[in-house]
Parts: C-alpha cells; sequence; structure tokens
C-alpha cells in the first residue's frame, strides 16, 4: 500500500470517529439524554442476536422459530459479538459505526479505481490526487448517514456490501479477468437487506452485458458457477422461512403496516427527492441531470465507460423500485440511505467528466476544488440537524419503549405473554413473551392484515382472548375504534407519553388489562 493511501486511510477515520463522537458528544452534553439507540427496531436485532447466542437460533421467543428479520447476516454477527461482549447495547452501535467508517473505506478505493480509468480517458484529471478522499469525505458528512452509523442497525453493512460488490464488479470489468467475489458479497447483501436482490439482479445482467463483449472461452461457465454460489449463499434462510411460515420470504414482507405504503407512491417519490436535496443539495441537482445525460449518451456507458454502468444503473433503478414496490420513508427514511450514498457517489464522478469537458488547466483544479467545497458545505445544515434527531430519537425510544419493557419485567409475572404492536425493546428489557399483533413474530395474524379496520380489530382482539392475553400495549391510533368497542373488555393500567415525538409510532403507548 503506498503512503500516500495510508495517510488518507488515518485521515478518513480519524474524521469519521470524530463525526461519531461529535453526535454523541451532542447528545451527552447539549440534550443531556443518556446514551440508547434512536429505533425499536434495533432491539429486534438485539433480541434476536441475543437468543442466537444463547443457542436459540432465530428465535424472537425462545421456543419459535420465525424469519421475522430481513438482515440474517447482521443477526449472526452481533450474535457472535454476543458471546464475547456484555454490553450489547453498546457493541450493536459500534458494529454499526465500524461499517459506516469500511464503507467510507472502500470508496476511497472505489474512488481511486474510477479516477485511475477515468485519467486514461481525460488527462486533466491527473496529478489531482486530493480528489480521491473528497467522495469518502462527503458520506462522512452526510447526517442521515452517519445517525444510520450509530443507531445499531444493519445500514451500514448493506453500504459497505454493495459498494464492496461494485468495486470488485468494476475491477473485472476494466482487468477483463472475470471474479467470483461479486457474486458472493451481493448474496450476503441480499441476506441484509432485501432490496440486495434488487442490486444483486441488476449485477447479473451487466455480467452478461460485460460477457457478450468479452472475448474468452467457457466465459458463461464461469457466470454459471456465480449464480450457484450465489443461490448456495441465499438459499437457507427463505428454505427456513419457507419450512416456519410456508412463505419463501421473511414475515417483515408483510408485516409493513399498509397504512404506510398504500396509495404513497407519488408522495414517496416527493419525500425522497426531498430528503436527497436535503442531504445532497448540489449532488442532487446533478442526479436530476444526469439521468436525462447518461440516457442520451447511454452507448459511452456500454463502451469507454463501461466500468460506471452498474453504478448508472442502480441510482437509475432503486428510486422507481421503491416509488413503485416500497414507497416507505419512516424512521427518517432509512431505507432510503443507501441509495442516497450511490447517487452521491455517482454524481460526483459524473461532475468530474462534464468538468473535463472545460479542458482548462489553469482553472480546472480551482473549478473542482471550489465545487467540492460547496458541496460539503452544502450538506452540513442537515449534518447537524441529524445531530438533534439522533439525541431526539434516543430520548422517545428510552422514554417509551424501553420504560415499557422494564415495567412488563417488574410489574407482571414472568410467564405472562403481553401482545404489543412494538416488538423491540419491550422485549428486550421484559424478557417476556410476546404476541406481535403486527405480525413480524407472530405469523399467524397477518391473514388479518387483509380485512376492514373493524374486522382486523375484532380479529385481533378475539386472537388475543383466545390466546389468554392478559396485556396489550398499542398505539391506540393503530387500531382505530378497537379499545372503545371493548371498553367493557379492557382497563386502561398505565400510559407511556413522549412530549416531543420525533420516532415513536404515536405520541402514547397504552397498556389495557384485558377483563376475562
Amino acid at each position: 500500500m503506498e503512503s500516500s493511501t495510508r495517510k488518507q486511510l488515518l485521515i478518513l477515520i480519524l474524521i469519521c470517529t470524530l463525526s461519531h463522537l461529535f453526535y454523541q458528544i451532542v447528545r451527552t452534553y447539549i440534550y443531556k439524554i443518556p446514551f440508547g439507540l434512536p429505533l425499536d427496531d434495533t432491539y429486534i436485532h438485539l433480541q434476536y442476536a441475543n437468543n442466537f447466542a444463547k443457542g436459540y437460533f432465530f428465535q424472537f421467543n425462545i421456543g419459535e422459530y420465525t424469519p421475522g428479520t430481513t438482515s440474517a447476516v447482521y443477526i449472526i454477527i452481533l450474535g457472535i459479538l454476543f458471546l464475547i461482549f456484555e454490553n450489547q447495547i453498546l457493541i450493536s452501535v459500534i458494529l454499526s459505526s465500524l461499517f459506516h467508517i469500511a464503507s467510507v473505506i472502500v470508496t476511497l478505493f472505489l474512488s481511486k479505481l474510477y479516477l485511475s480509468e477515468l485519467i486514461k480517458k481525460y488527462p486533466i484529471l491527473s496529478n489531482y490526487k486530493y480528489l480521491e478522499i473528497i467522495p469518502s469525505i462527503i458520506l462522512i458528512f452526510i447526517g442521515r448517514y452517519n445517525w444510520s452509523a450509530q443507531s445499531g442497525m444493519e445500514t451500514t453493512l448493506f453500504v459497505f456490501l454493495i459498494l464492496t460488490g461494485i468495486y470488485f464488479h468494476s475491477k473485472e470489468i476494466i482487468t477483463k479477468k472475470q471474479n467470483l467475489t461479486p457474486a458472493i458479497i451481493f448474496a450476503l447483501a441480499s441476506l441484509t437487506r432485501p432490496e440486495g436482490y434488487l442490486i444483486s439482479a441488476l449485477y447479473f445482467i451487466d455480467k452478461i452485458i460485460f460477457l457478450l463483449h468479452y472475448d474468452r472461452s467457457n466465459k458463461y461457465k464461469y457466470l454459471l458457477l456465480e449464480i450457484v454460489i450465489f443461490i448456495l449463499i441465499i438459499l437457507p434462510y427463505p428454505l427456513f422461512s419457507l419450512i416456519t411460515t410456508s412463505s419463501l420470504f421473511p414475515t417483515s414482507y408483510k408485516a409493513i403496516n399498509i397504512k404506510h405504503t398504500e396509495n404513497q407512491n407519488i408522495r414517496f417519490l416527493i419525500i425522497f427527492l426531498t430528503y436527497l436535496f436535503r442531504d445532497i443539495p448540489v449532488l442532487a441537482i446533478i442526479f436530476v441531470f444526469n439521468i436525462i445525460i447518461f440516457l442520451k449518451n447511454i452507448k459511452k456507458y456500454f463502451s469507454d465507460l463501461s466500468f460506471l454502468r452498474l453504478l448508472n444503473f442502480s441510482v437509475i433503478v432503486f428510486p422507481l423500485a421503491f416509488t413503485i414496490g416500497f414507497p416507505i420513508w419512516r424512521n427518517h427514511g432509512r431505507y432510503m440511505i443507501p441509495y442516497i450514498i450511490l447517487i452521491a457517489i455517482n454524481s460526483f464522478f459524473s461532475l468530474l467528466i462534464y468538468l473535463q469537458k472545460l479542458n482548462n488547466k489553469k482553472y480546472f483544479p480551482k473549478i473542482v476544488l471550489a465545487l467540492s467545497i460547496i458541496i460539503l458545505i452544502s450538506s452540513l445544515p442537515y449534518y447537524l440537524v441529524f445531530a438533534k434527531h439522533l439525541s431526539k430519537n434516543i430520548d422517545n425510544i428510552n422514554s417509551m419503549q424501553c420504560k415499557a419493557g422494564i415495567w412488563i419485567r417488574d410489574n407482571l409475572d414472568k410467564d405472562t405473554t403481553v401482545a404489543t404492536n412494538d416488538i423491540g425493546a419491550i422485549a428486550y428489557y421484559s424478557n417476556h413473551r410476546i404476541l406481535d399483533l403486527e405480525g413480524l413474530v407472530t405469523p399467524e395474524v397477518l391473514r388479518f392484515r387483509n380485512y376492514s379496520t373493524e374486522q382486523r380489530n375484532d380479529s385481533l382482539f378475539n386472537f388475543c382472548i383466545m390466546k389468554k392475553i392478559n396485556y396489550m400495549l398499542i398505539f391506540d391510533n393503530w387500531y382505530p375504534g378497537m379499545t372503545e368497542k371493548y371498553s367493557n373488555k379492557v382497563n386502561l393500567v398505565k400510559i407511556f407519553p413522549v412530549s416531543e415525538n420525533t420516532i415513536c409510532g404515536d405520541d402514547t403507548l397504552k397498556v389495557y388489562k384485558i377483563i376475562y
């Protein structure tokens, strides 16, 4: 490794670590909020991983196998770490932070690869070593991504995997040497986030395009080997899902609340673009124009710029796929974060390709440096906003779901099963068996989701009666009219409110005792 690369790595690791510390300092000293997690979903991972470490593989409730997570790889990694370390919450945050740093480092190597090729085509780009590090620094100061780095979630692992896959695929196009690595990495990405299947499909399409111009014998046998390896890696979890729920897909596919997705396509697209322009305003403008320019000059991406093809395909296809099939933006649009990252990287290199047309060696470096500074400065407002969001989100989860879990642990018998619609921290802190009203870890209730609101409420309540549930912890607005209809059968015994709700599904979580 060159000394310049080592220096760049040290600089990036230092800046990234300081960025993480800055968010935690804001939480501790400005908002005076105890350490915690900003999402209840993280506690779902912790519950699965904690049981995994005890030998109860993919069991949210011990003794019940359920594919209630789409991130099998992350659960396994956490589970292994929990065998070694006791502070599980801290470990989850450190892990997501480390993968954040890893994704920043991979971006550096991806930038070096891209620039080495672009310099051959556009010599004006040579001798500006600082260009290699800029995309990585941009990633660090995307506030939404820095927030996810401290959420304890799988987002940063997924970004790391897809960027690594893109890197190795771009390298095989440049060197014209086939490699099994991308297929393995994209398979792992698919078991980290379900969107990984889409980028894997794009990869195999791009691989076929590459092979059509690849003059070697037995080239398709290698592709078949990649497909076999990919299937062998991903197959166990869908088979586990099929055996336990009679469906190849994890329960989380069906457990997304329909009110978050139904007829929300246009609204999602507007919100996605809003988030994009907030996080990376300058690069977002380039992204919009680049779609038109890419389609107009698409032939170049099948020849001179073929190593950029998968990245360009991804930034166009993913927003469309989400808009049509999965229009959900809750939790600060955390499902959108990987594509905001891809768009940032792609737009930066698109900018360099546009600027080289100036063909002015005197002003080119000054223009690129000035624009890079503007890009970074324009991202700072929402970088600071997300420092506040992290603090407020942690306070919300601590005040509602965590307190509710502790209350159950301290006030109910250990063998009491509770029904709730927010299962993460409640299960993790209470250590009680959970009946999930949304179906993530109780697949039996998923069939009620297609019912009318009243029919669904009746079915859920009667299901709780059948299961002899004594307590329900719910957001009333998720089940409108249920507690009013059954007011003679439930007593409100406790409420867990948040004064400034920034992340929870409702302002108040209510505990009802069912009367038999």
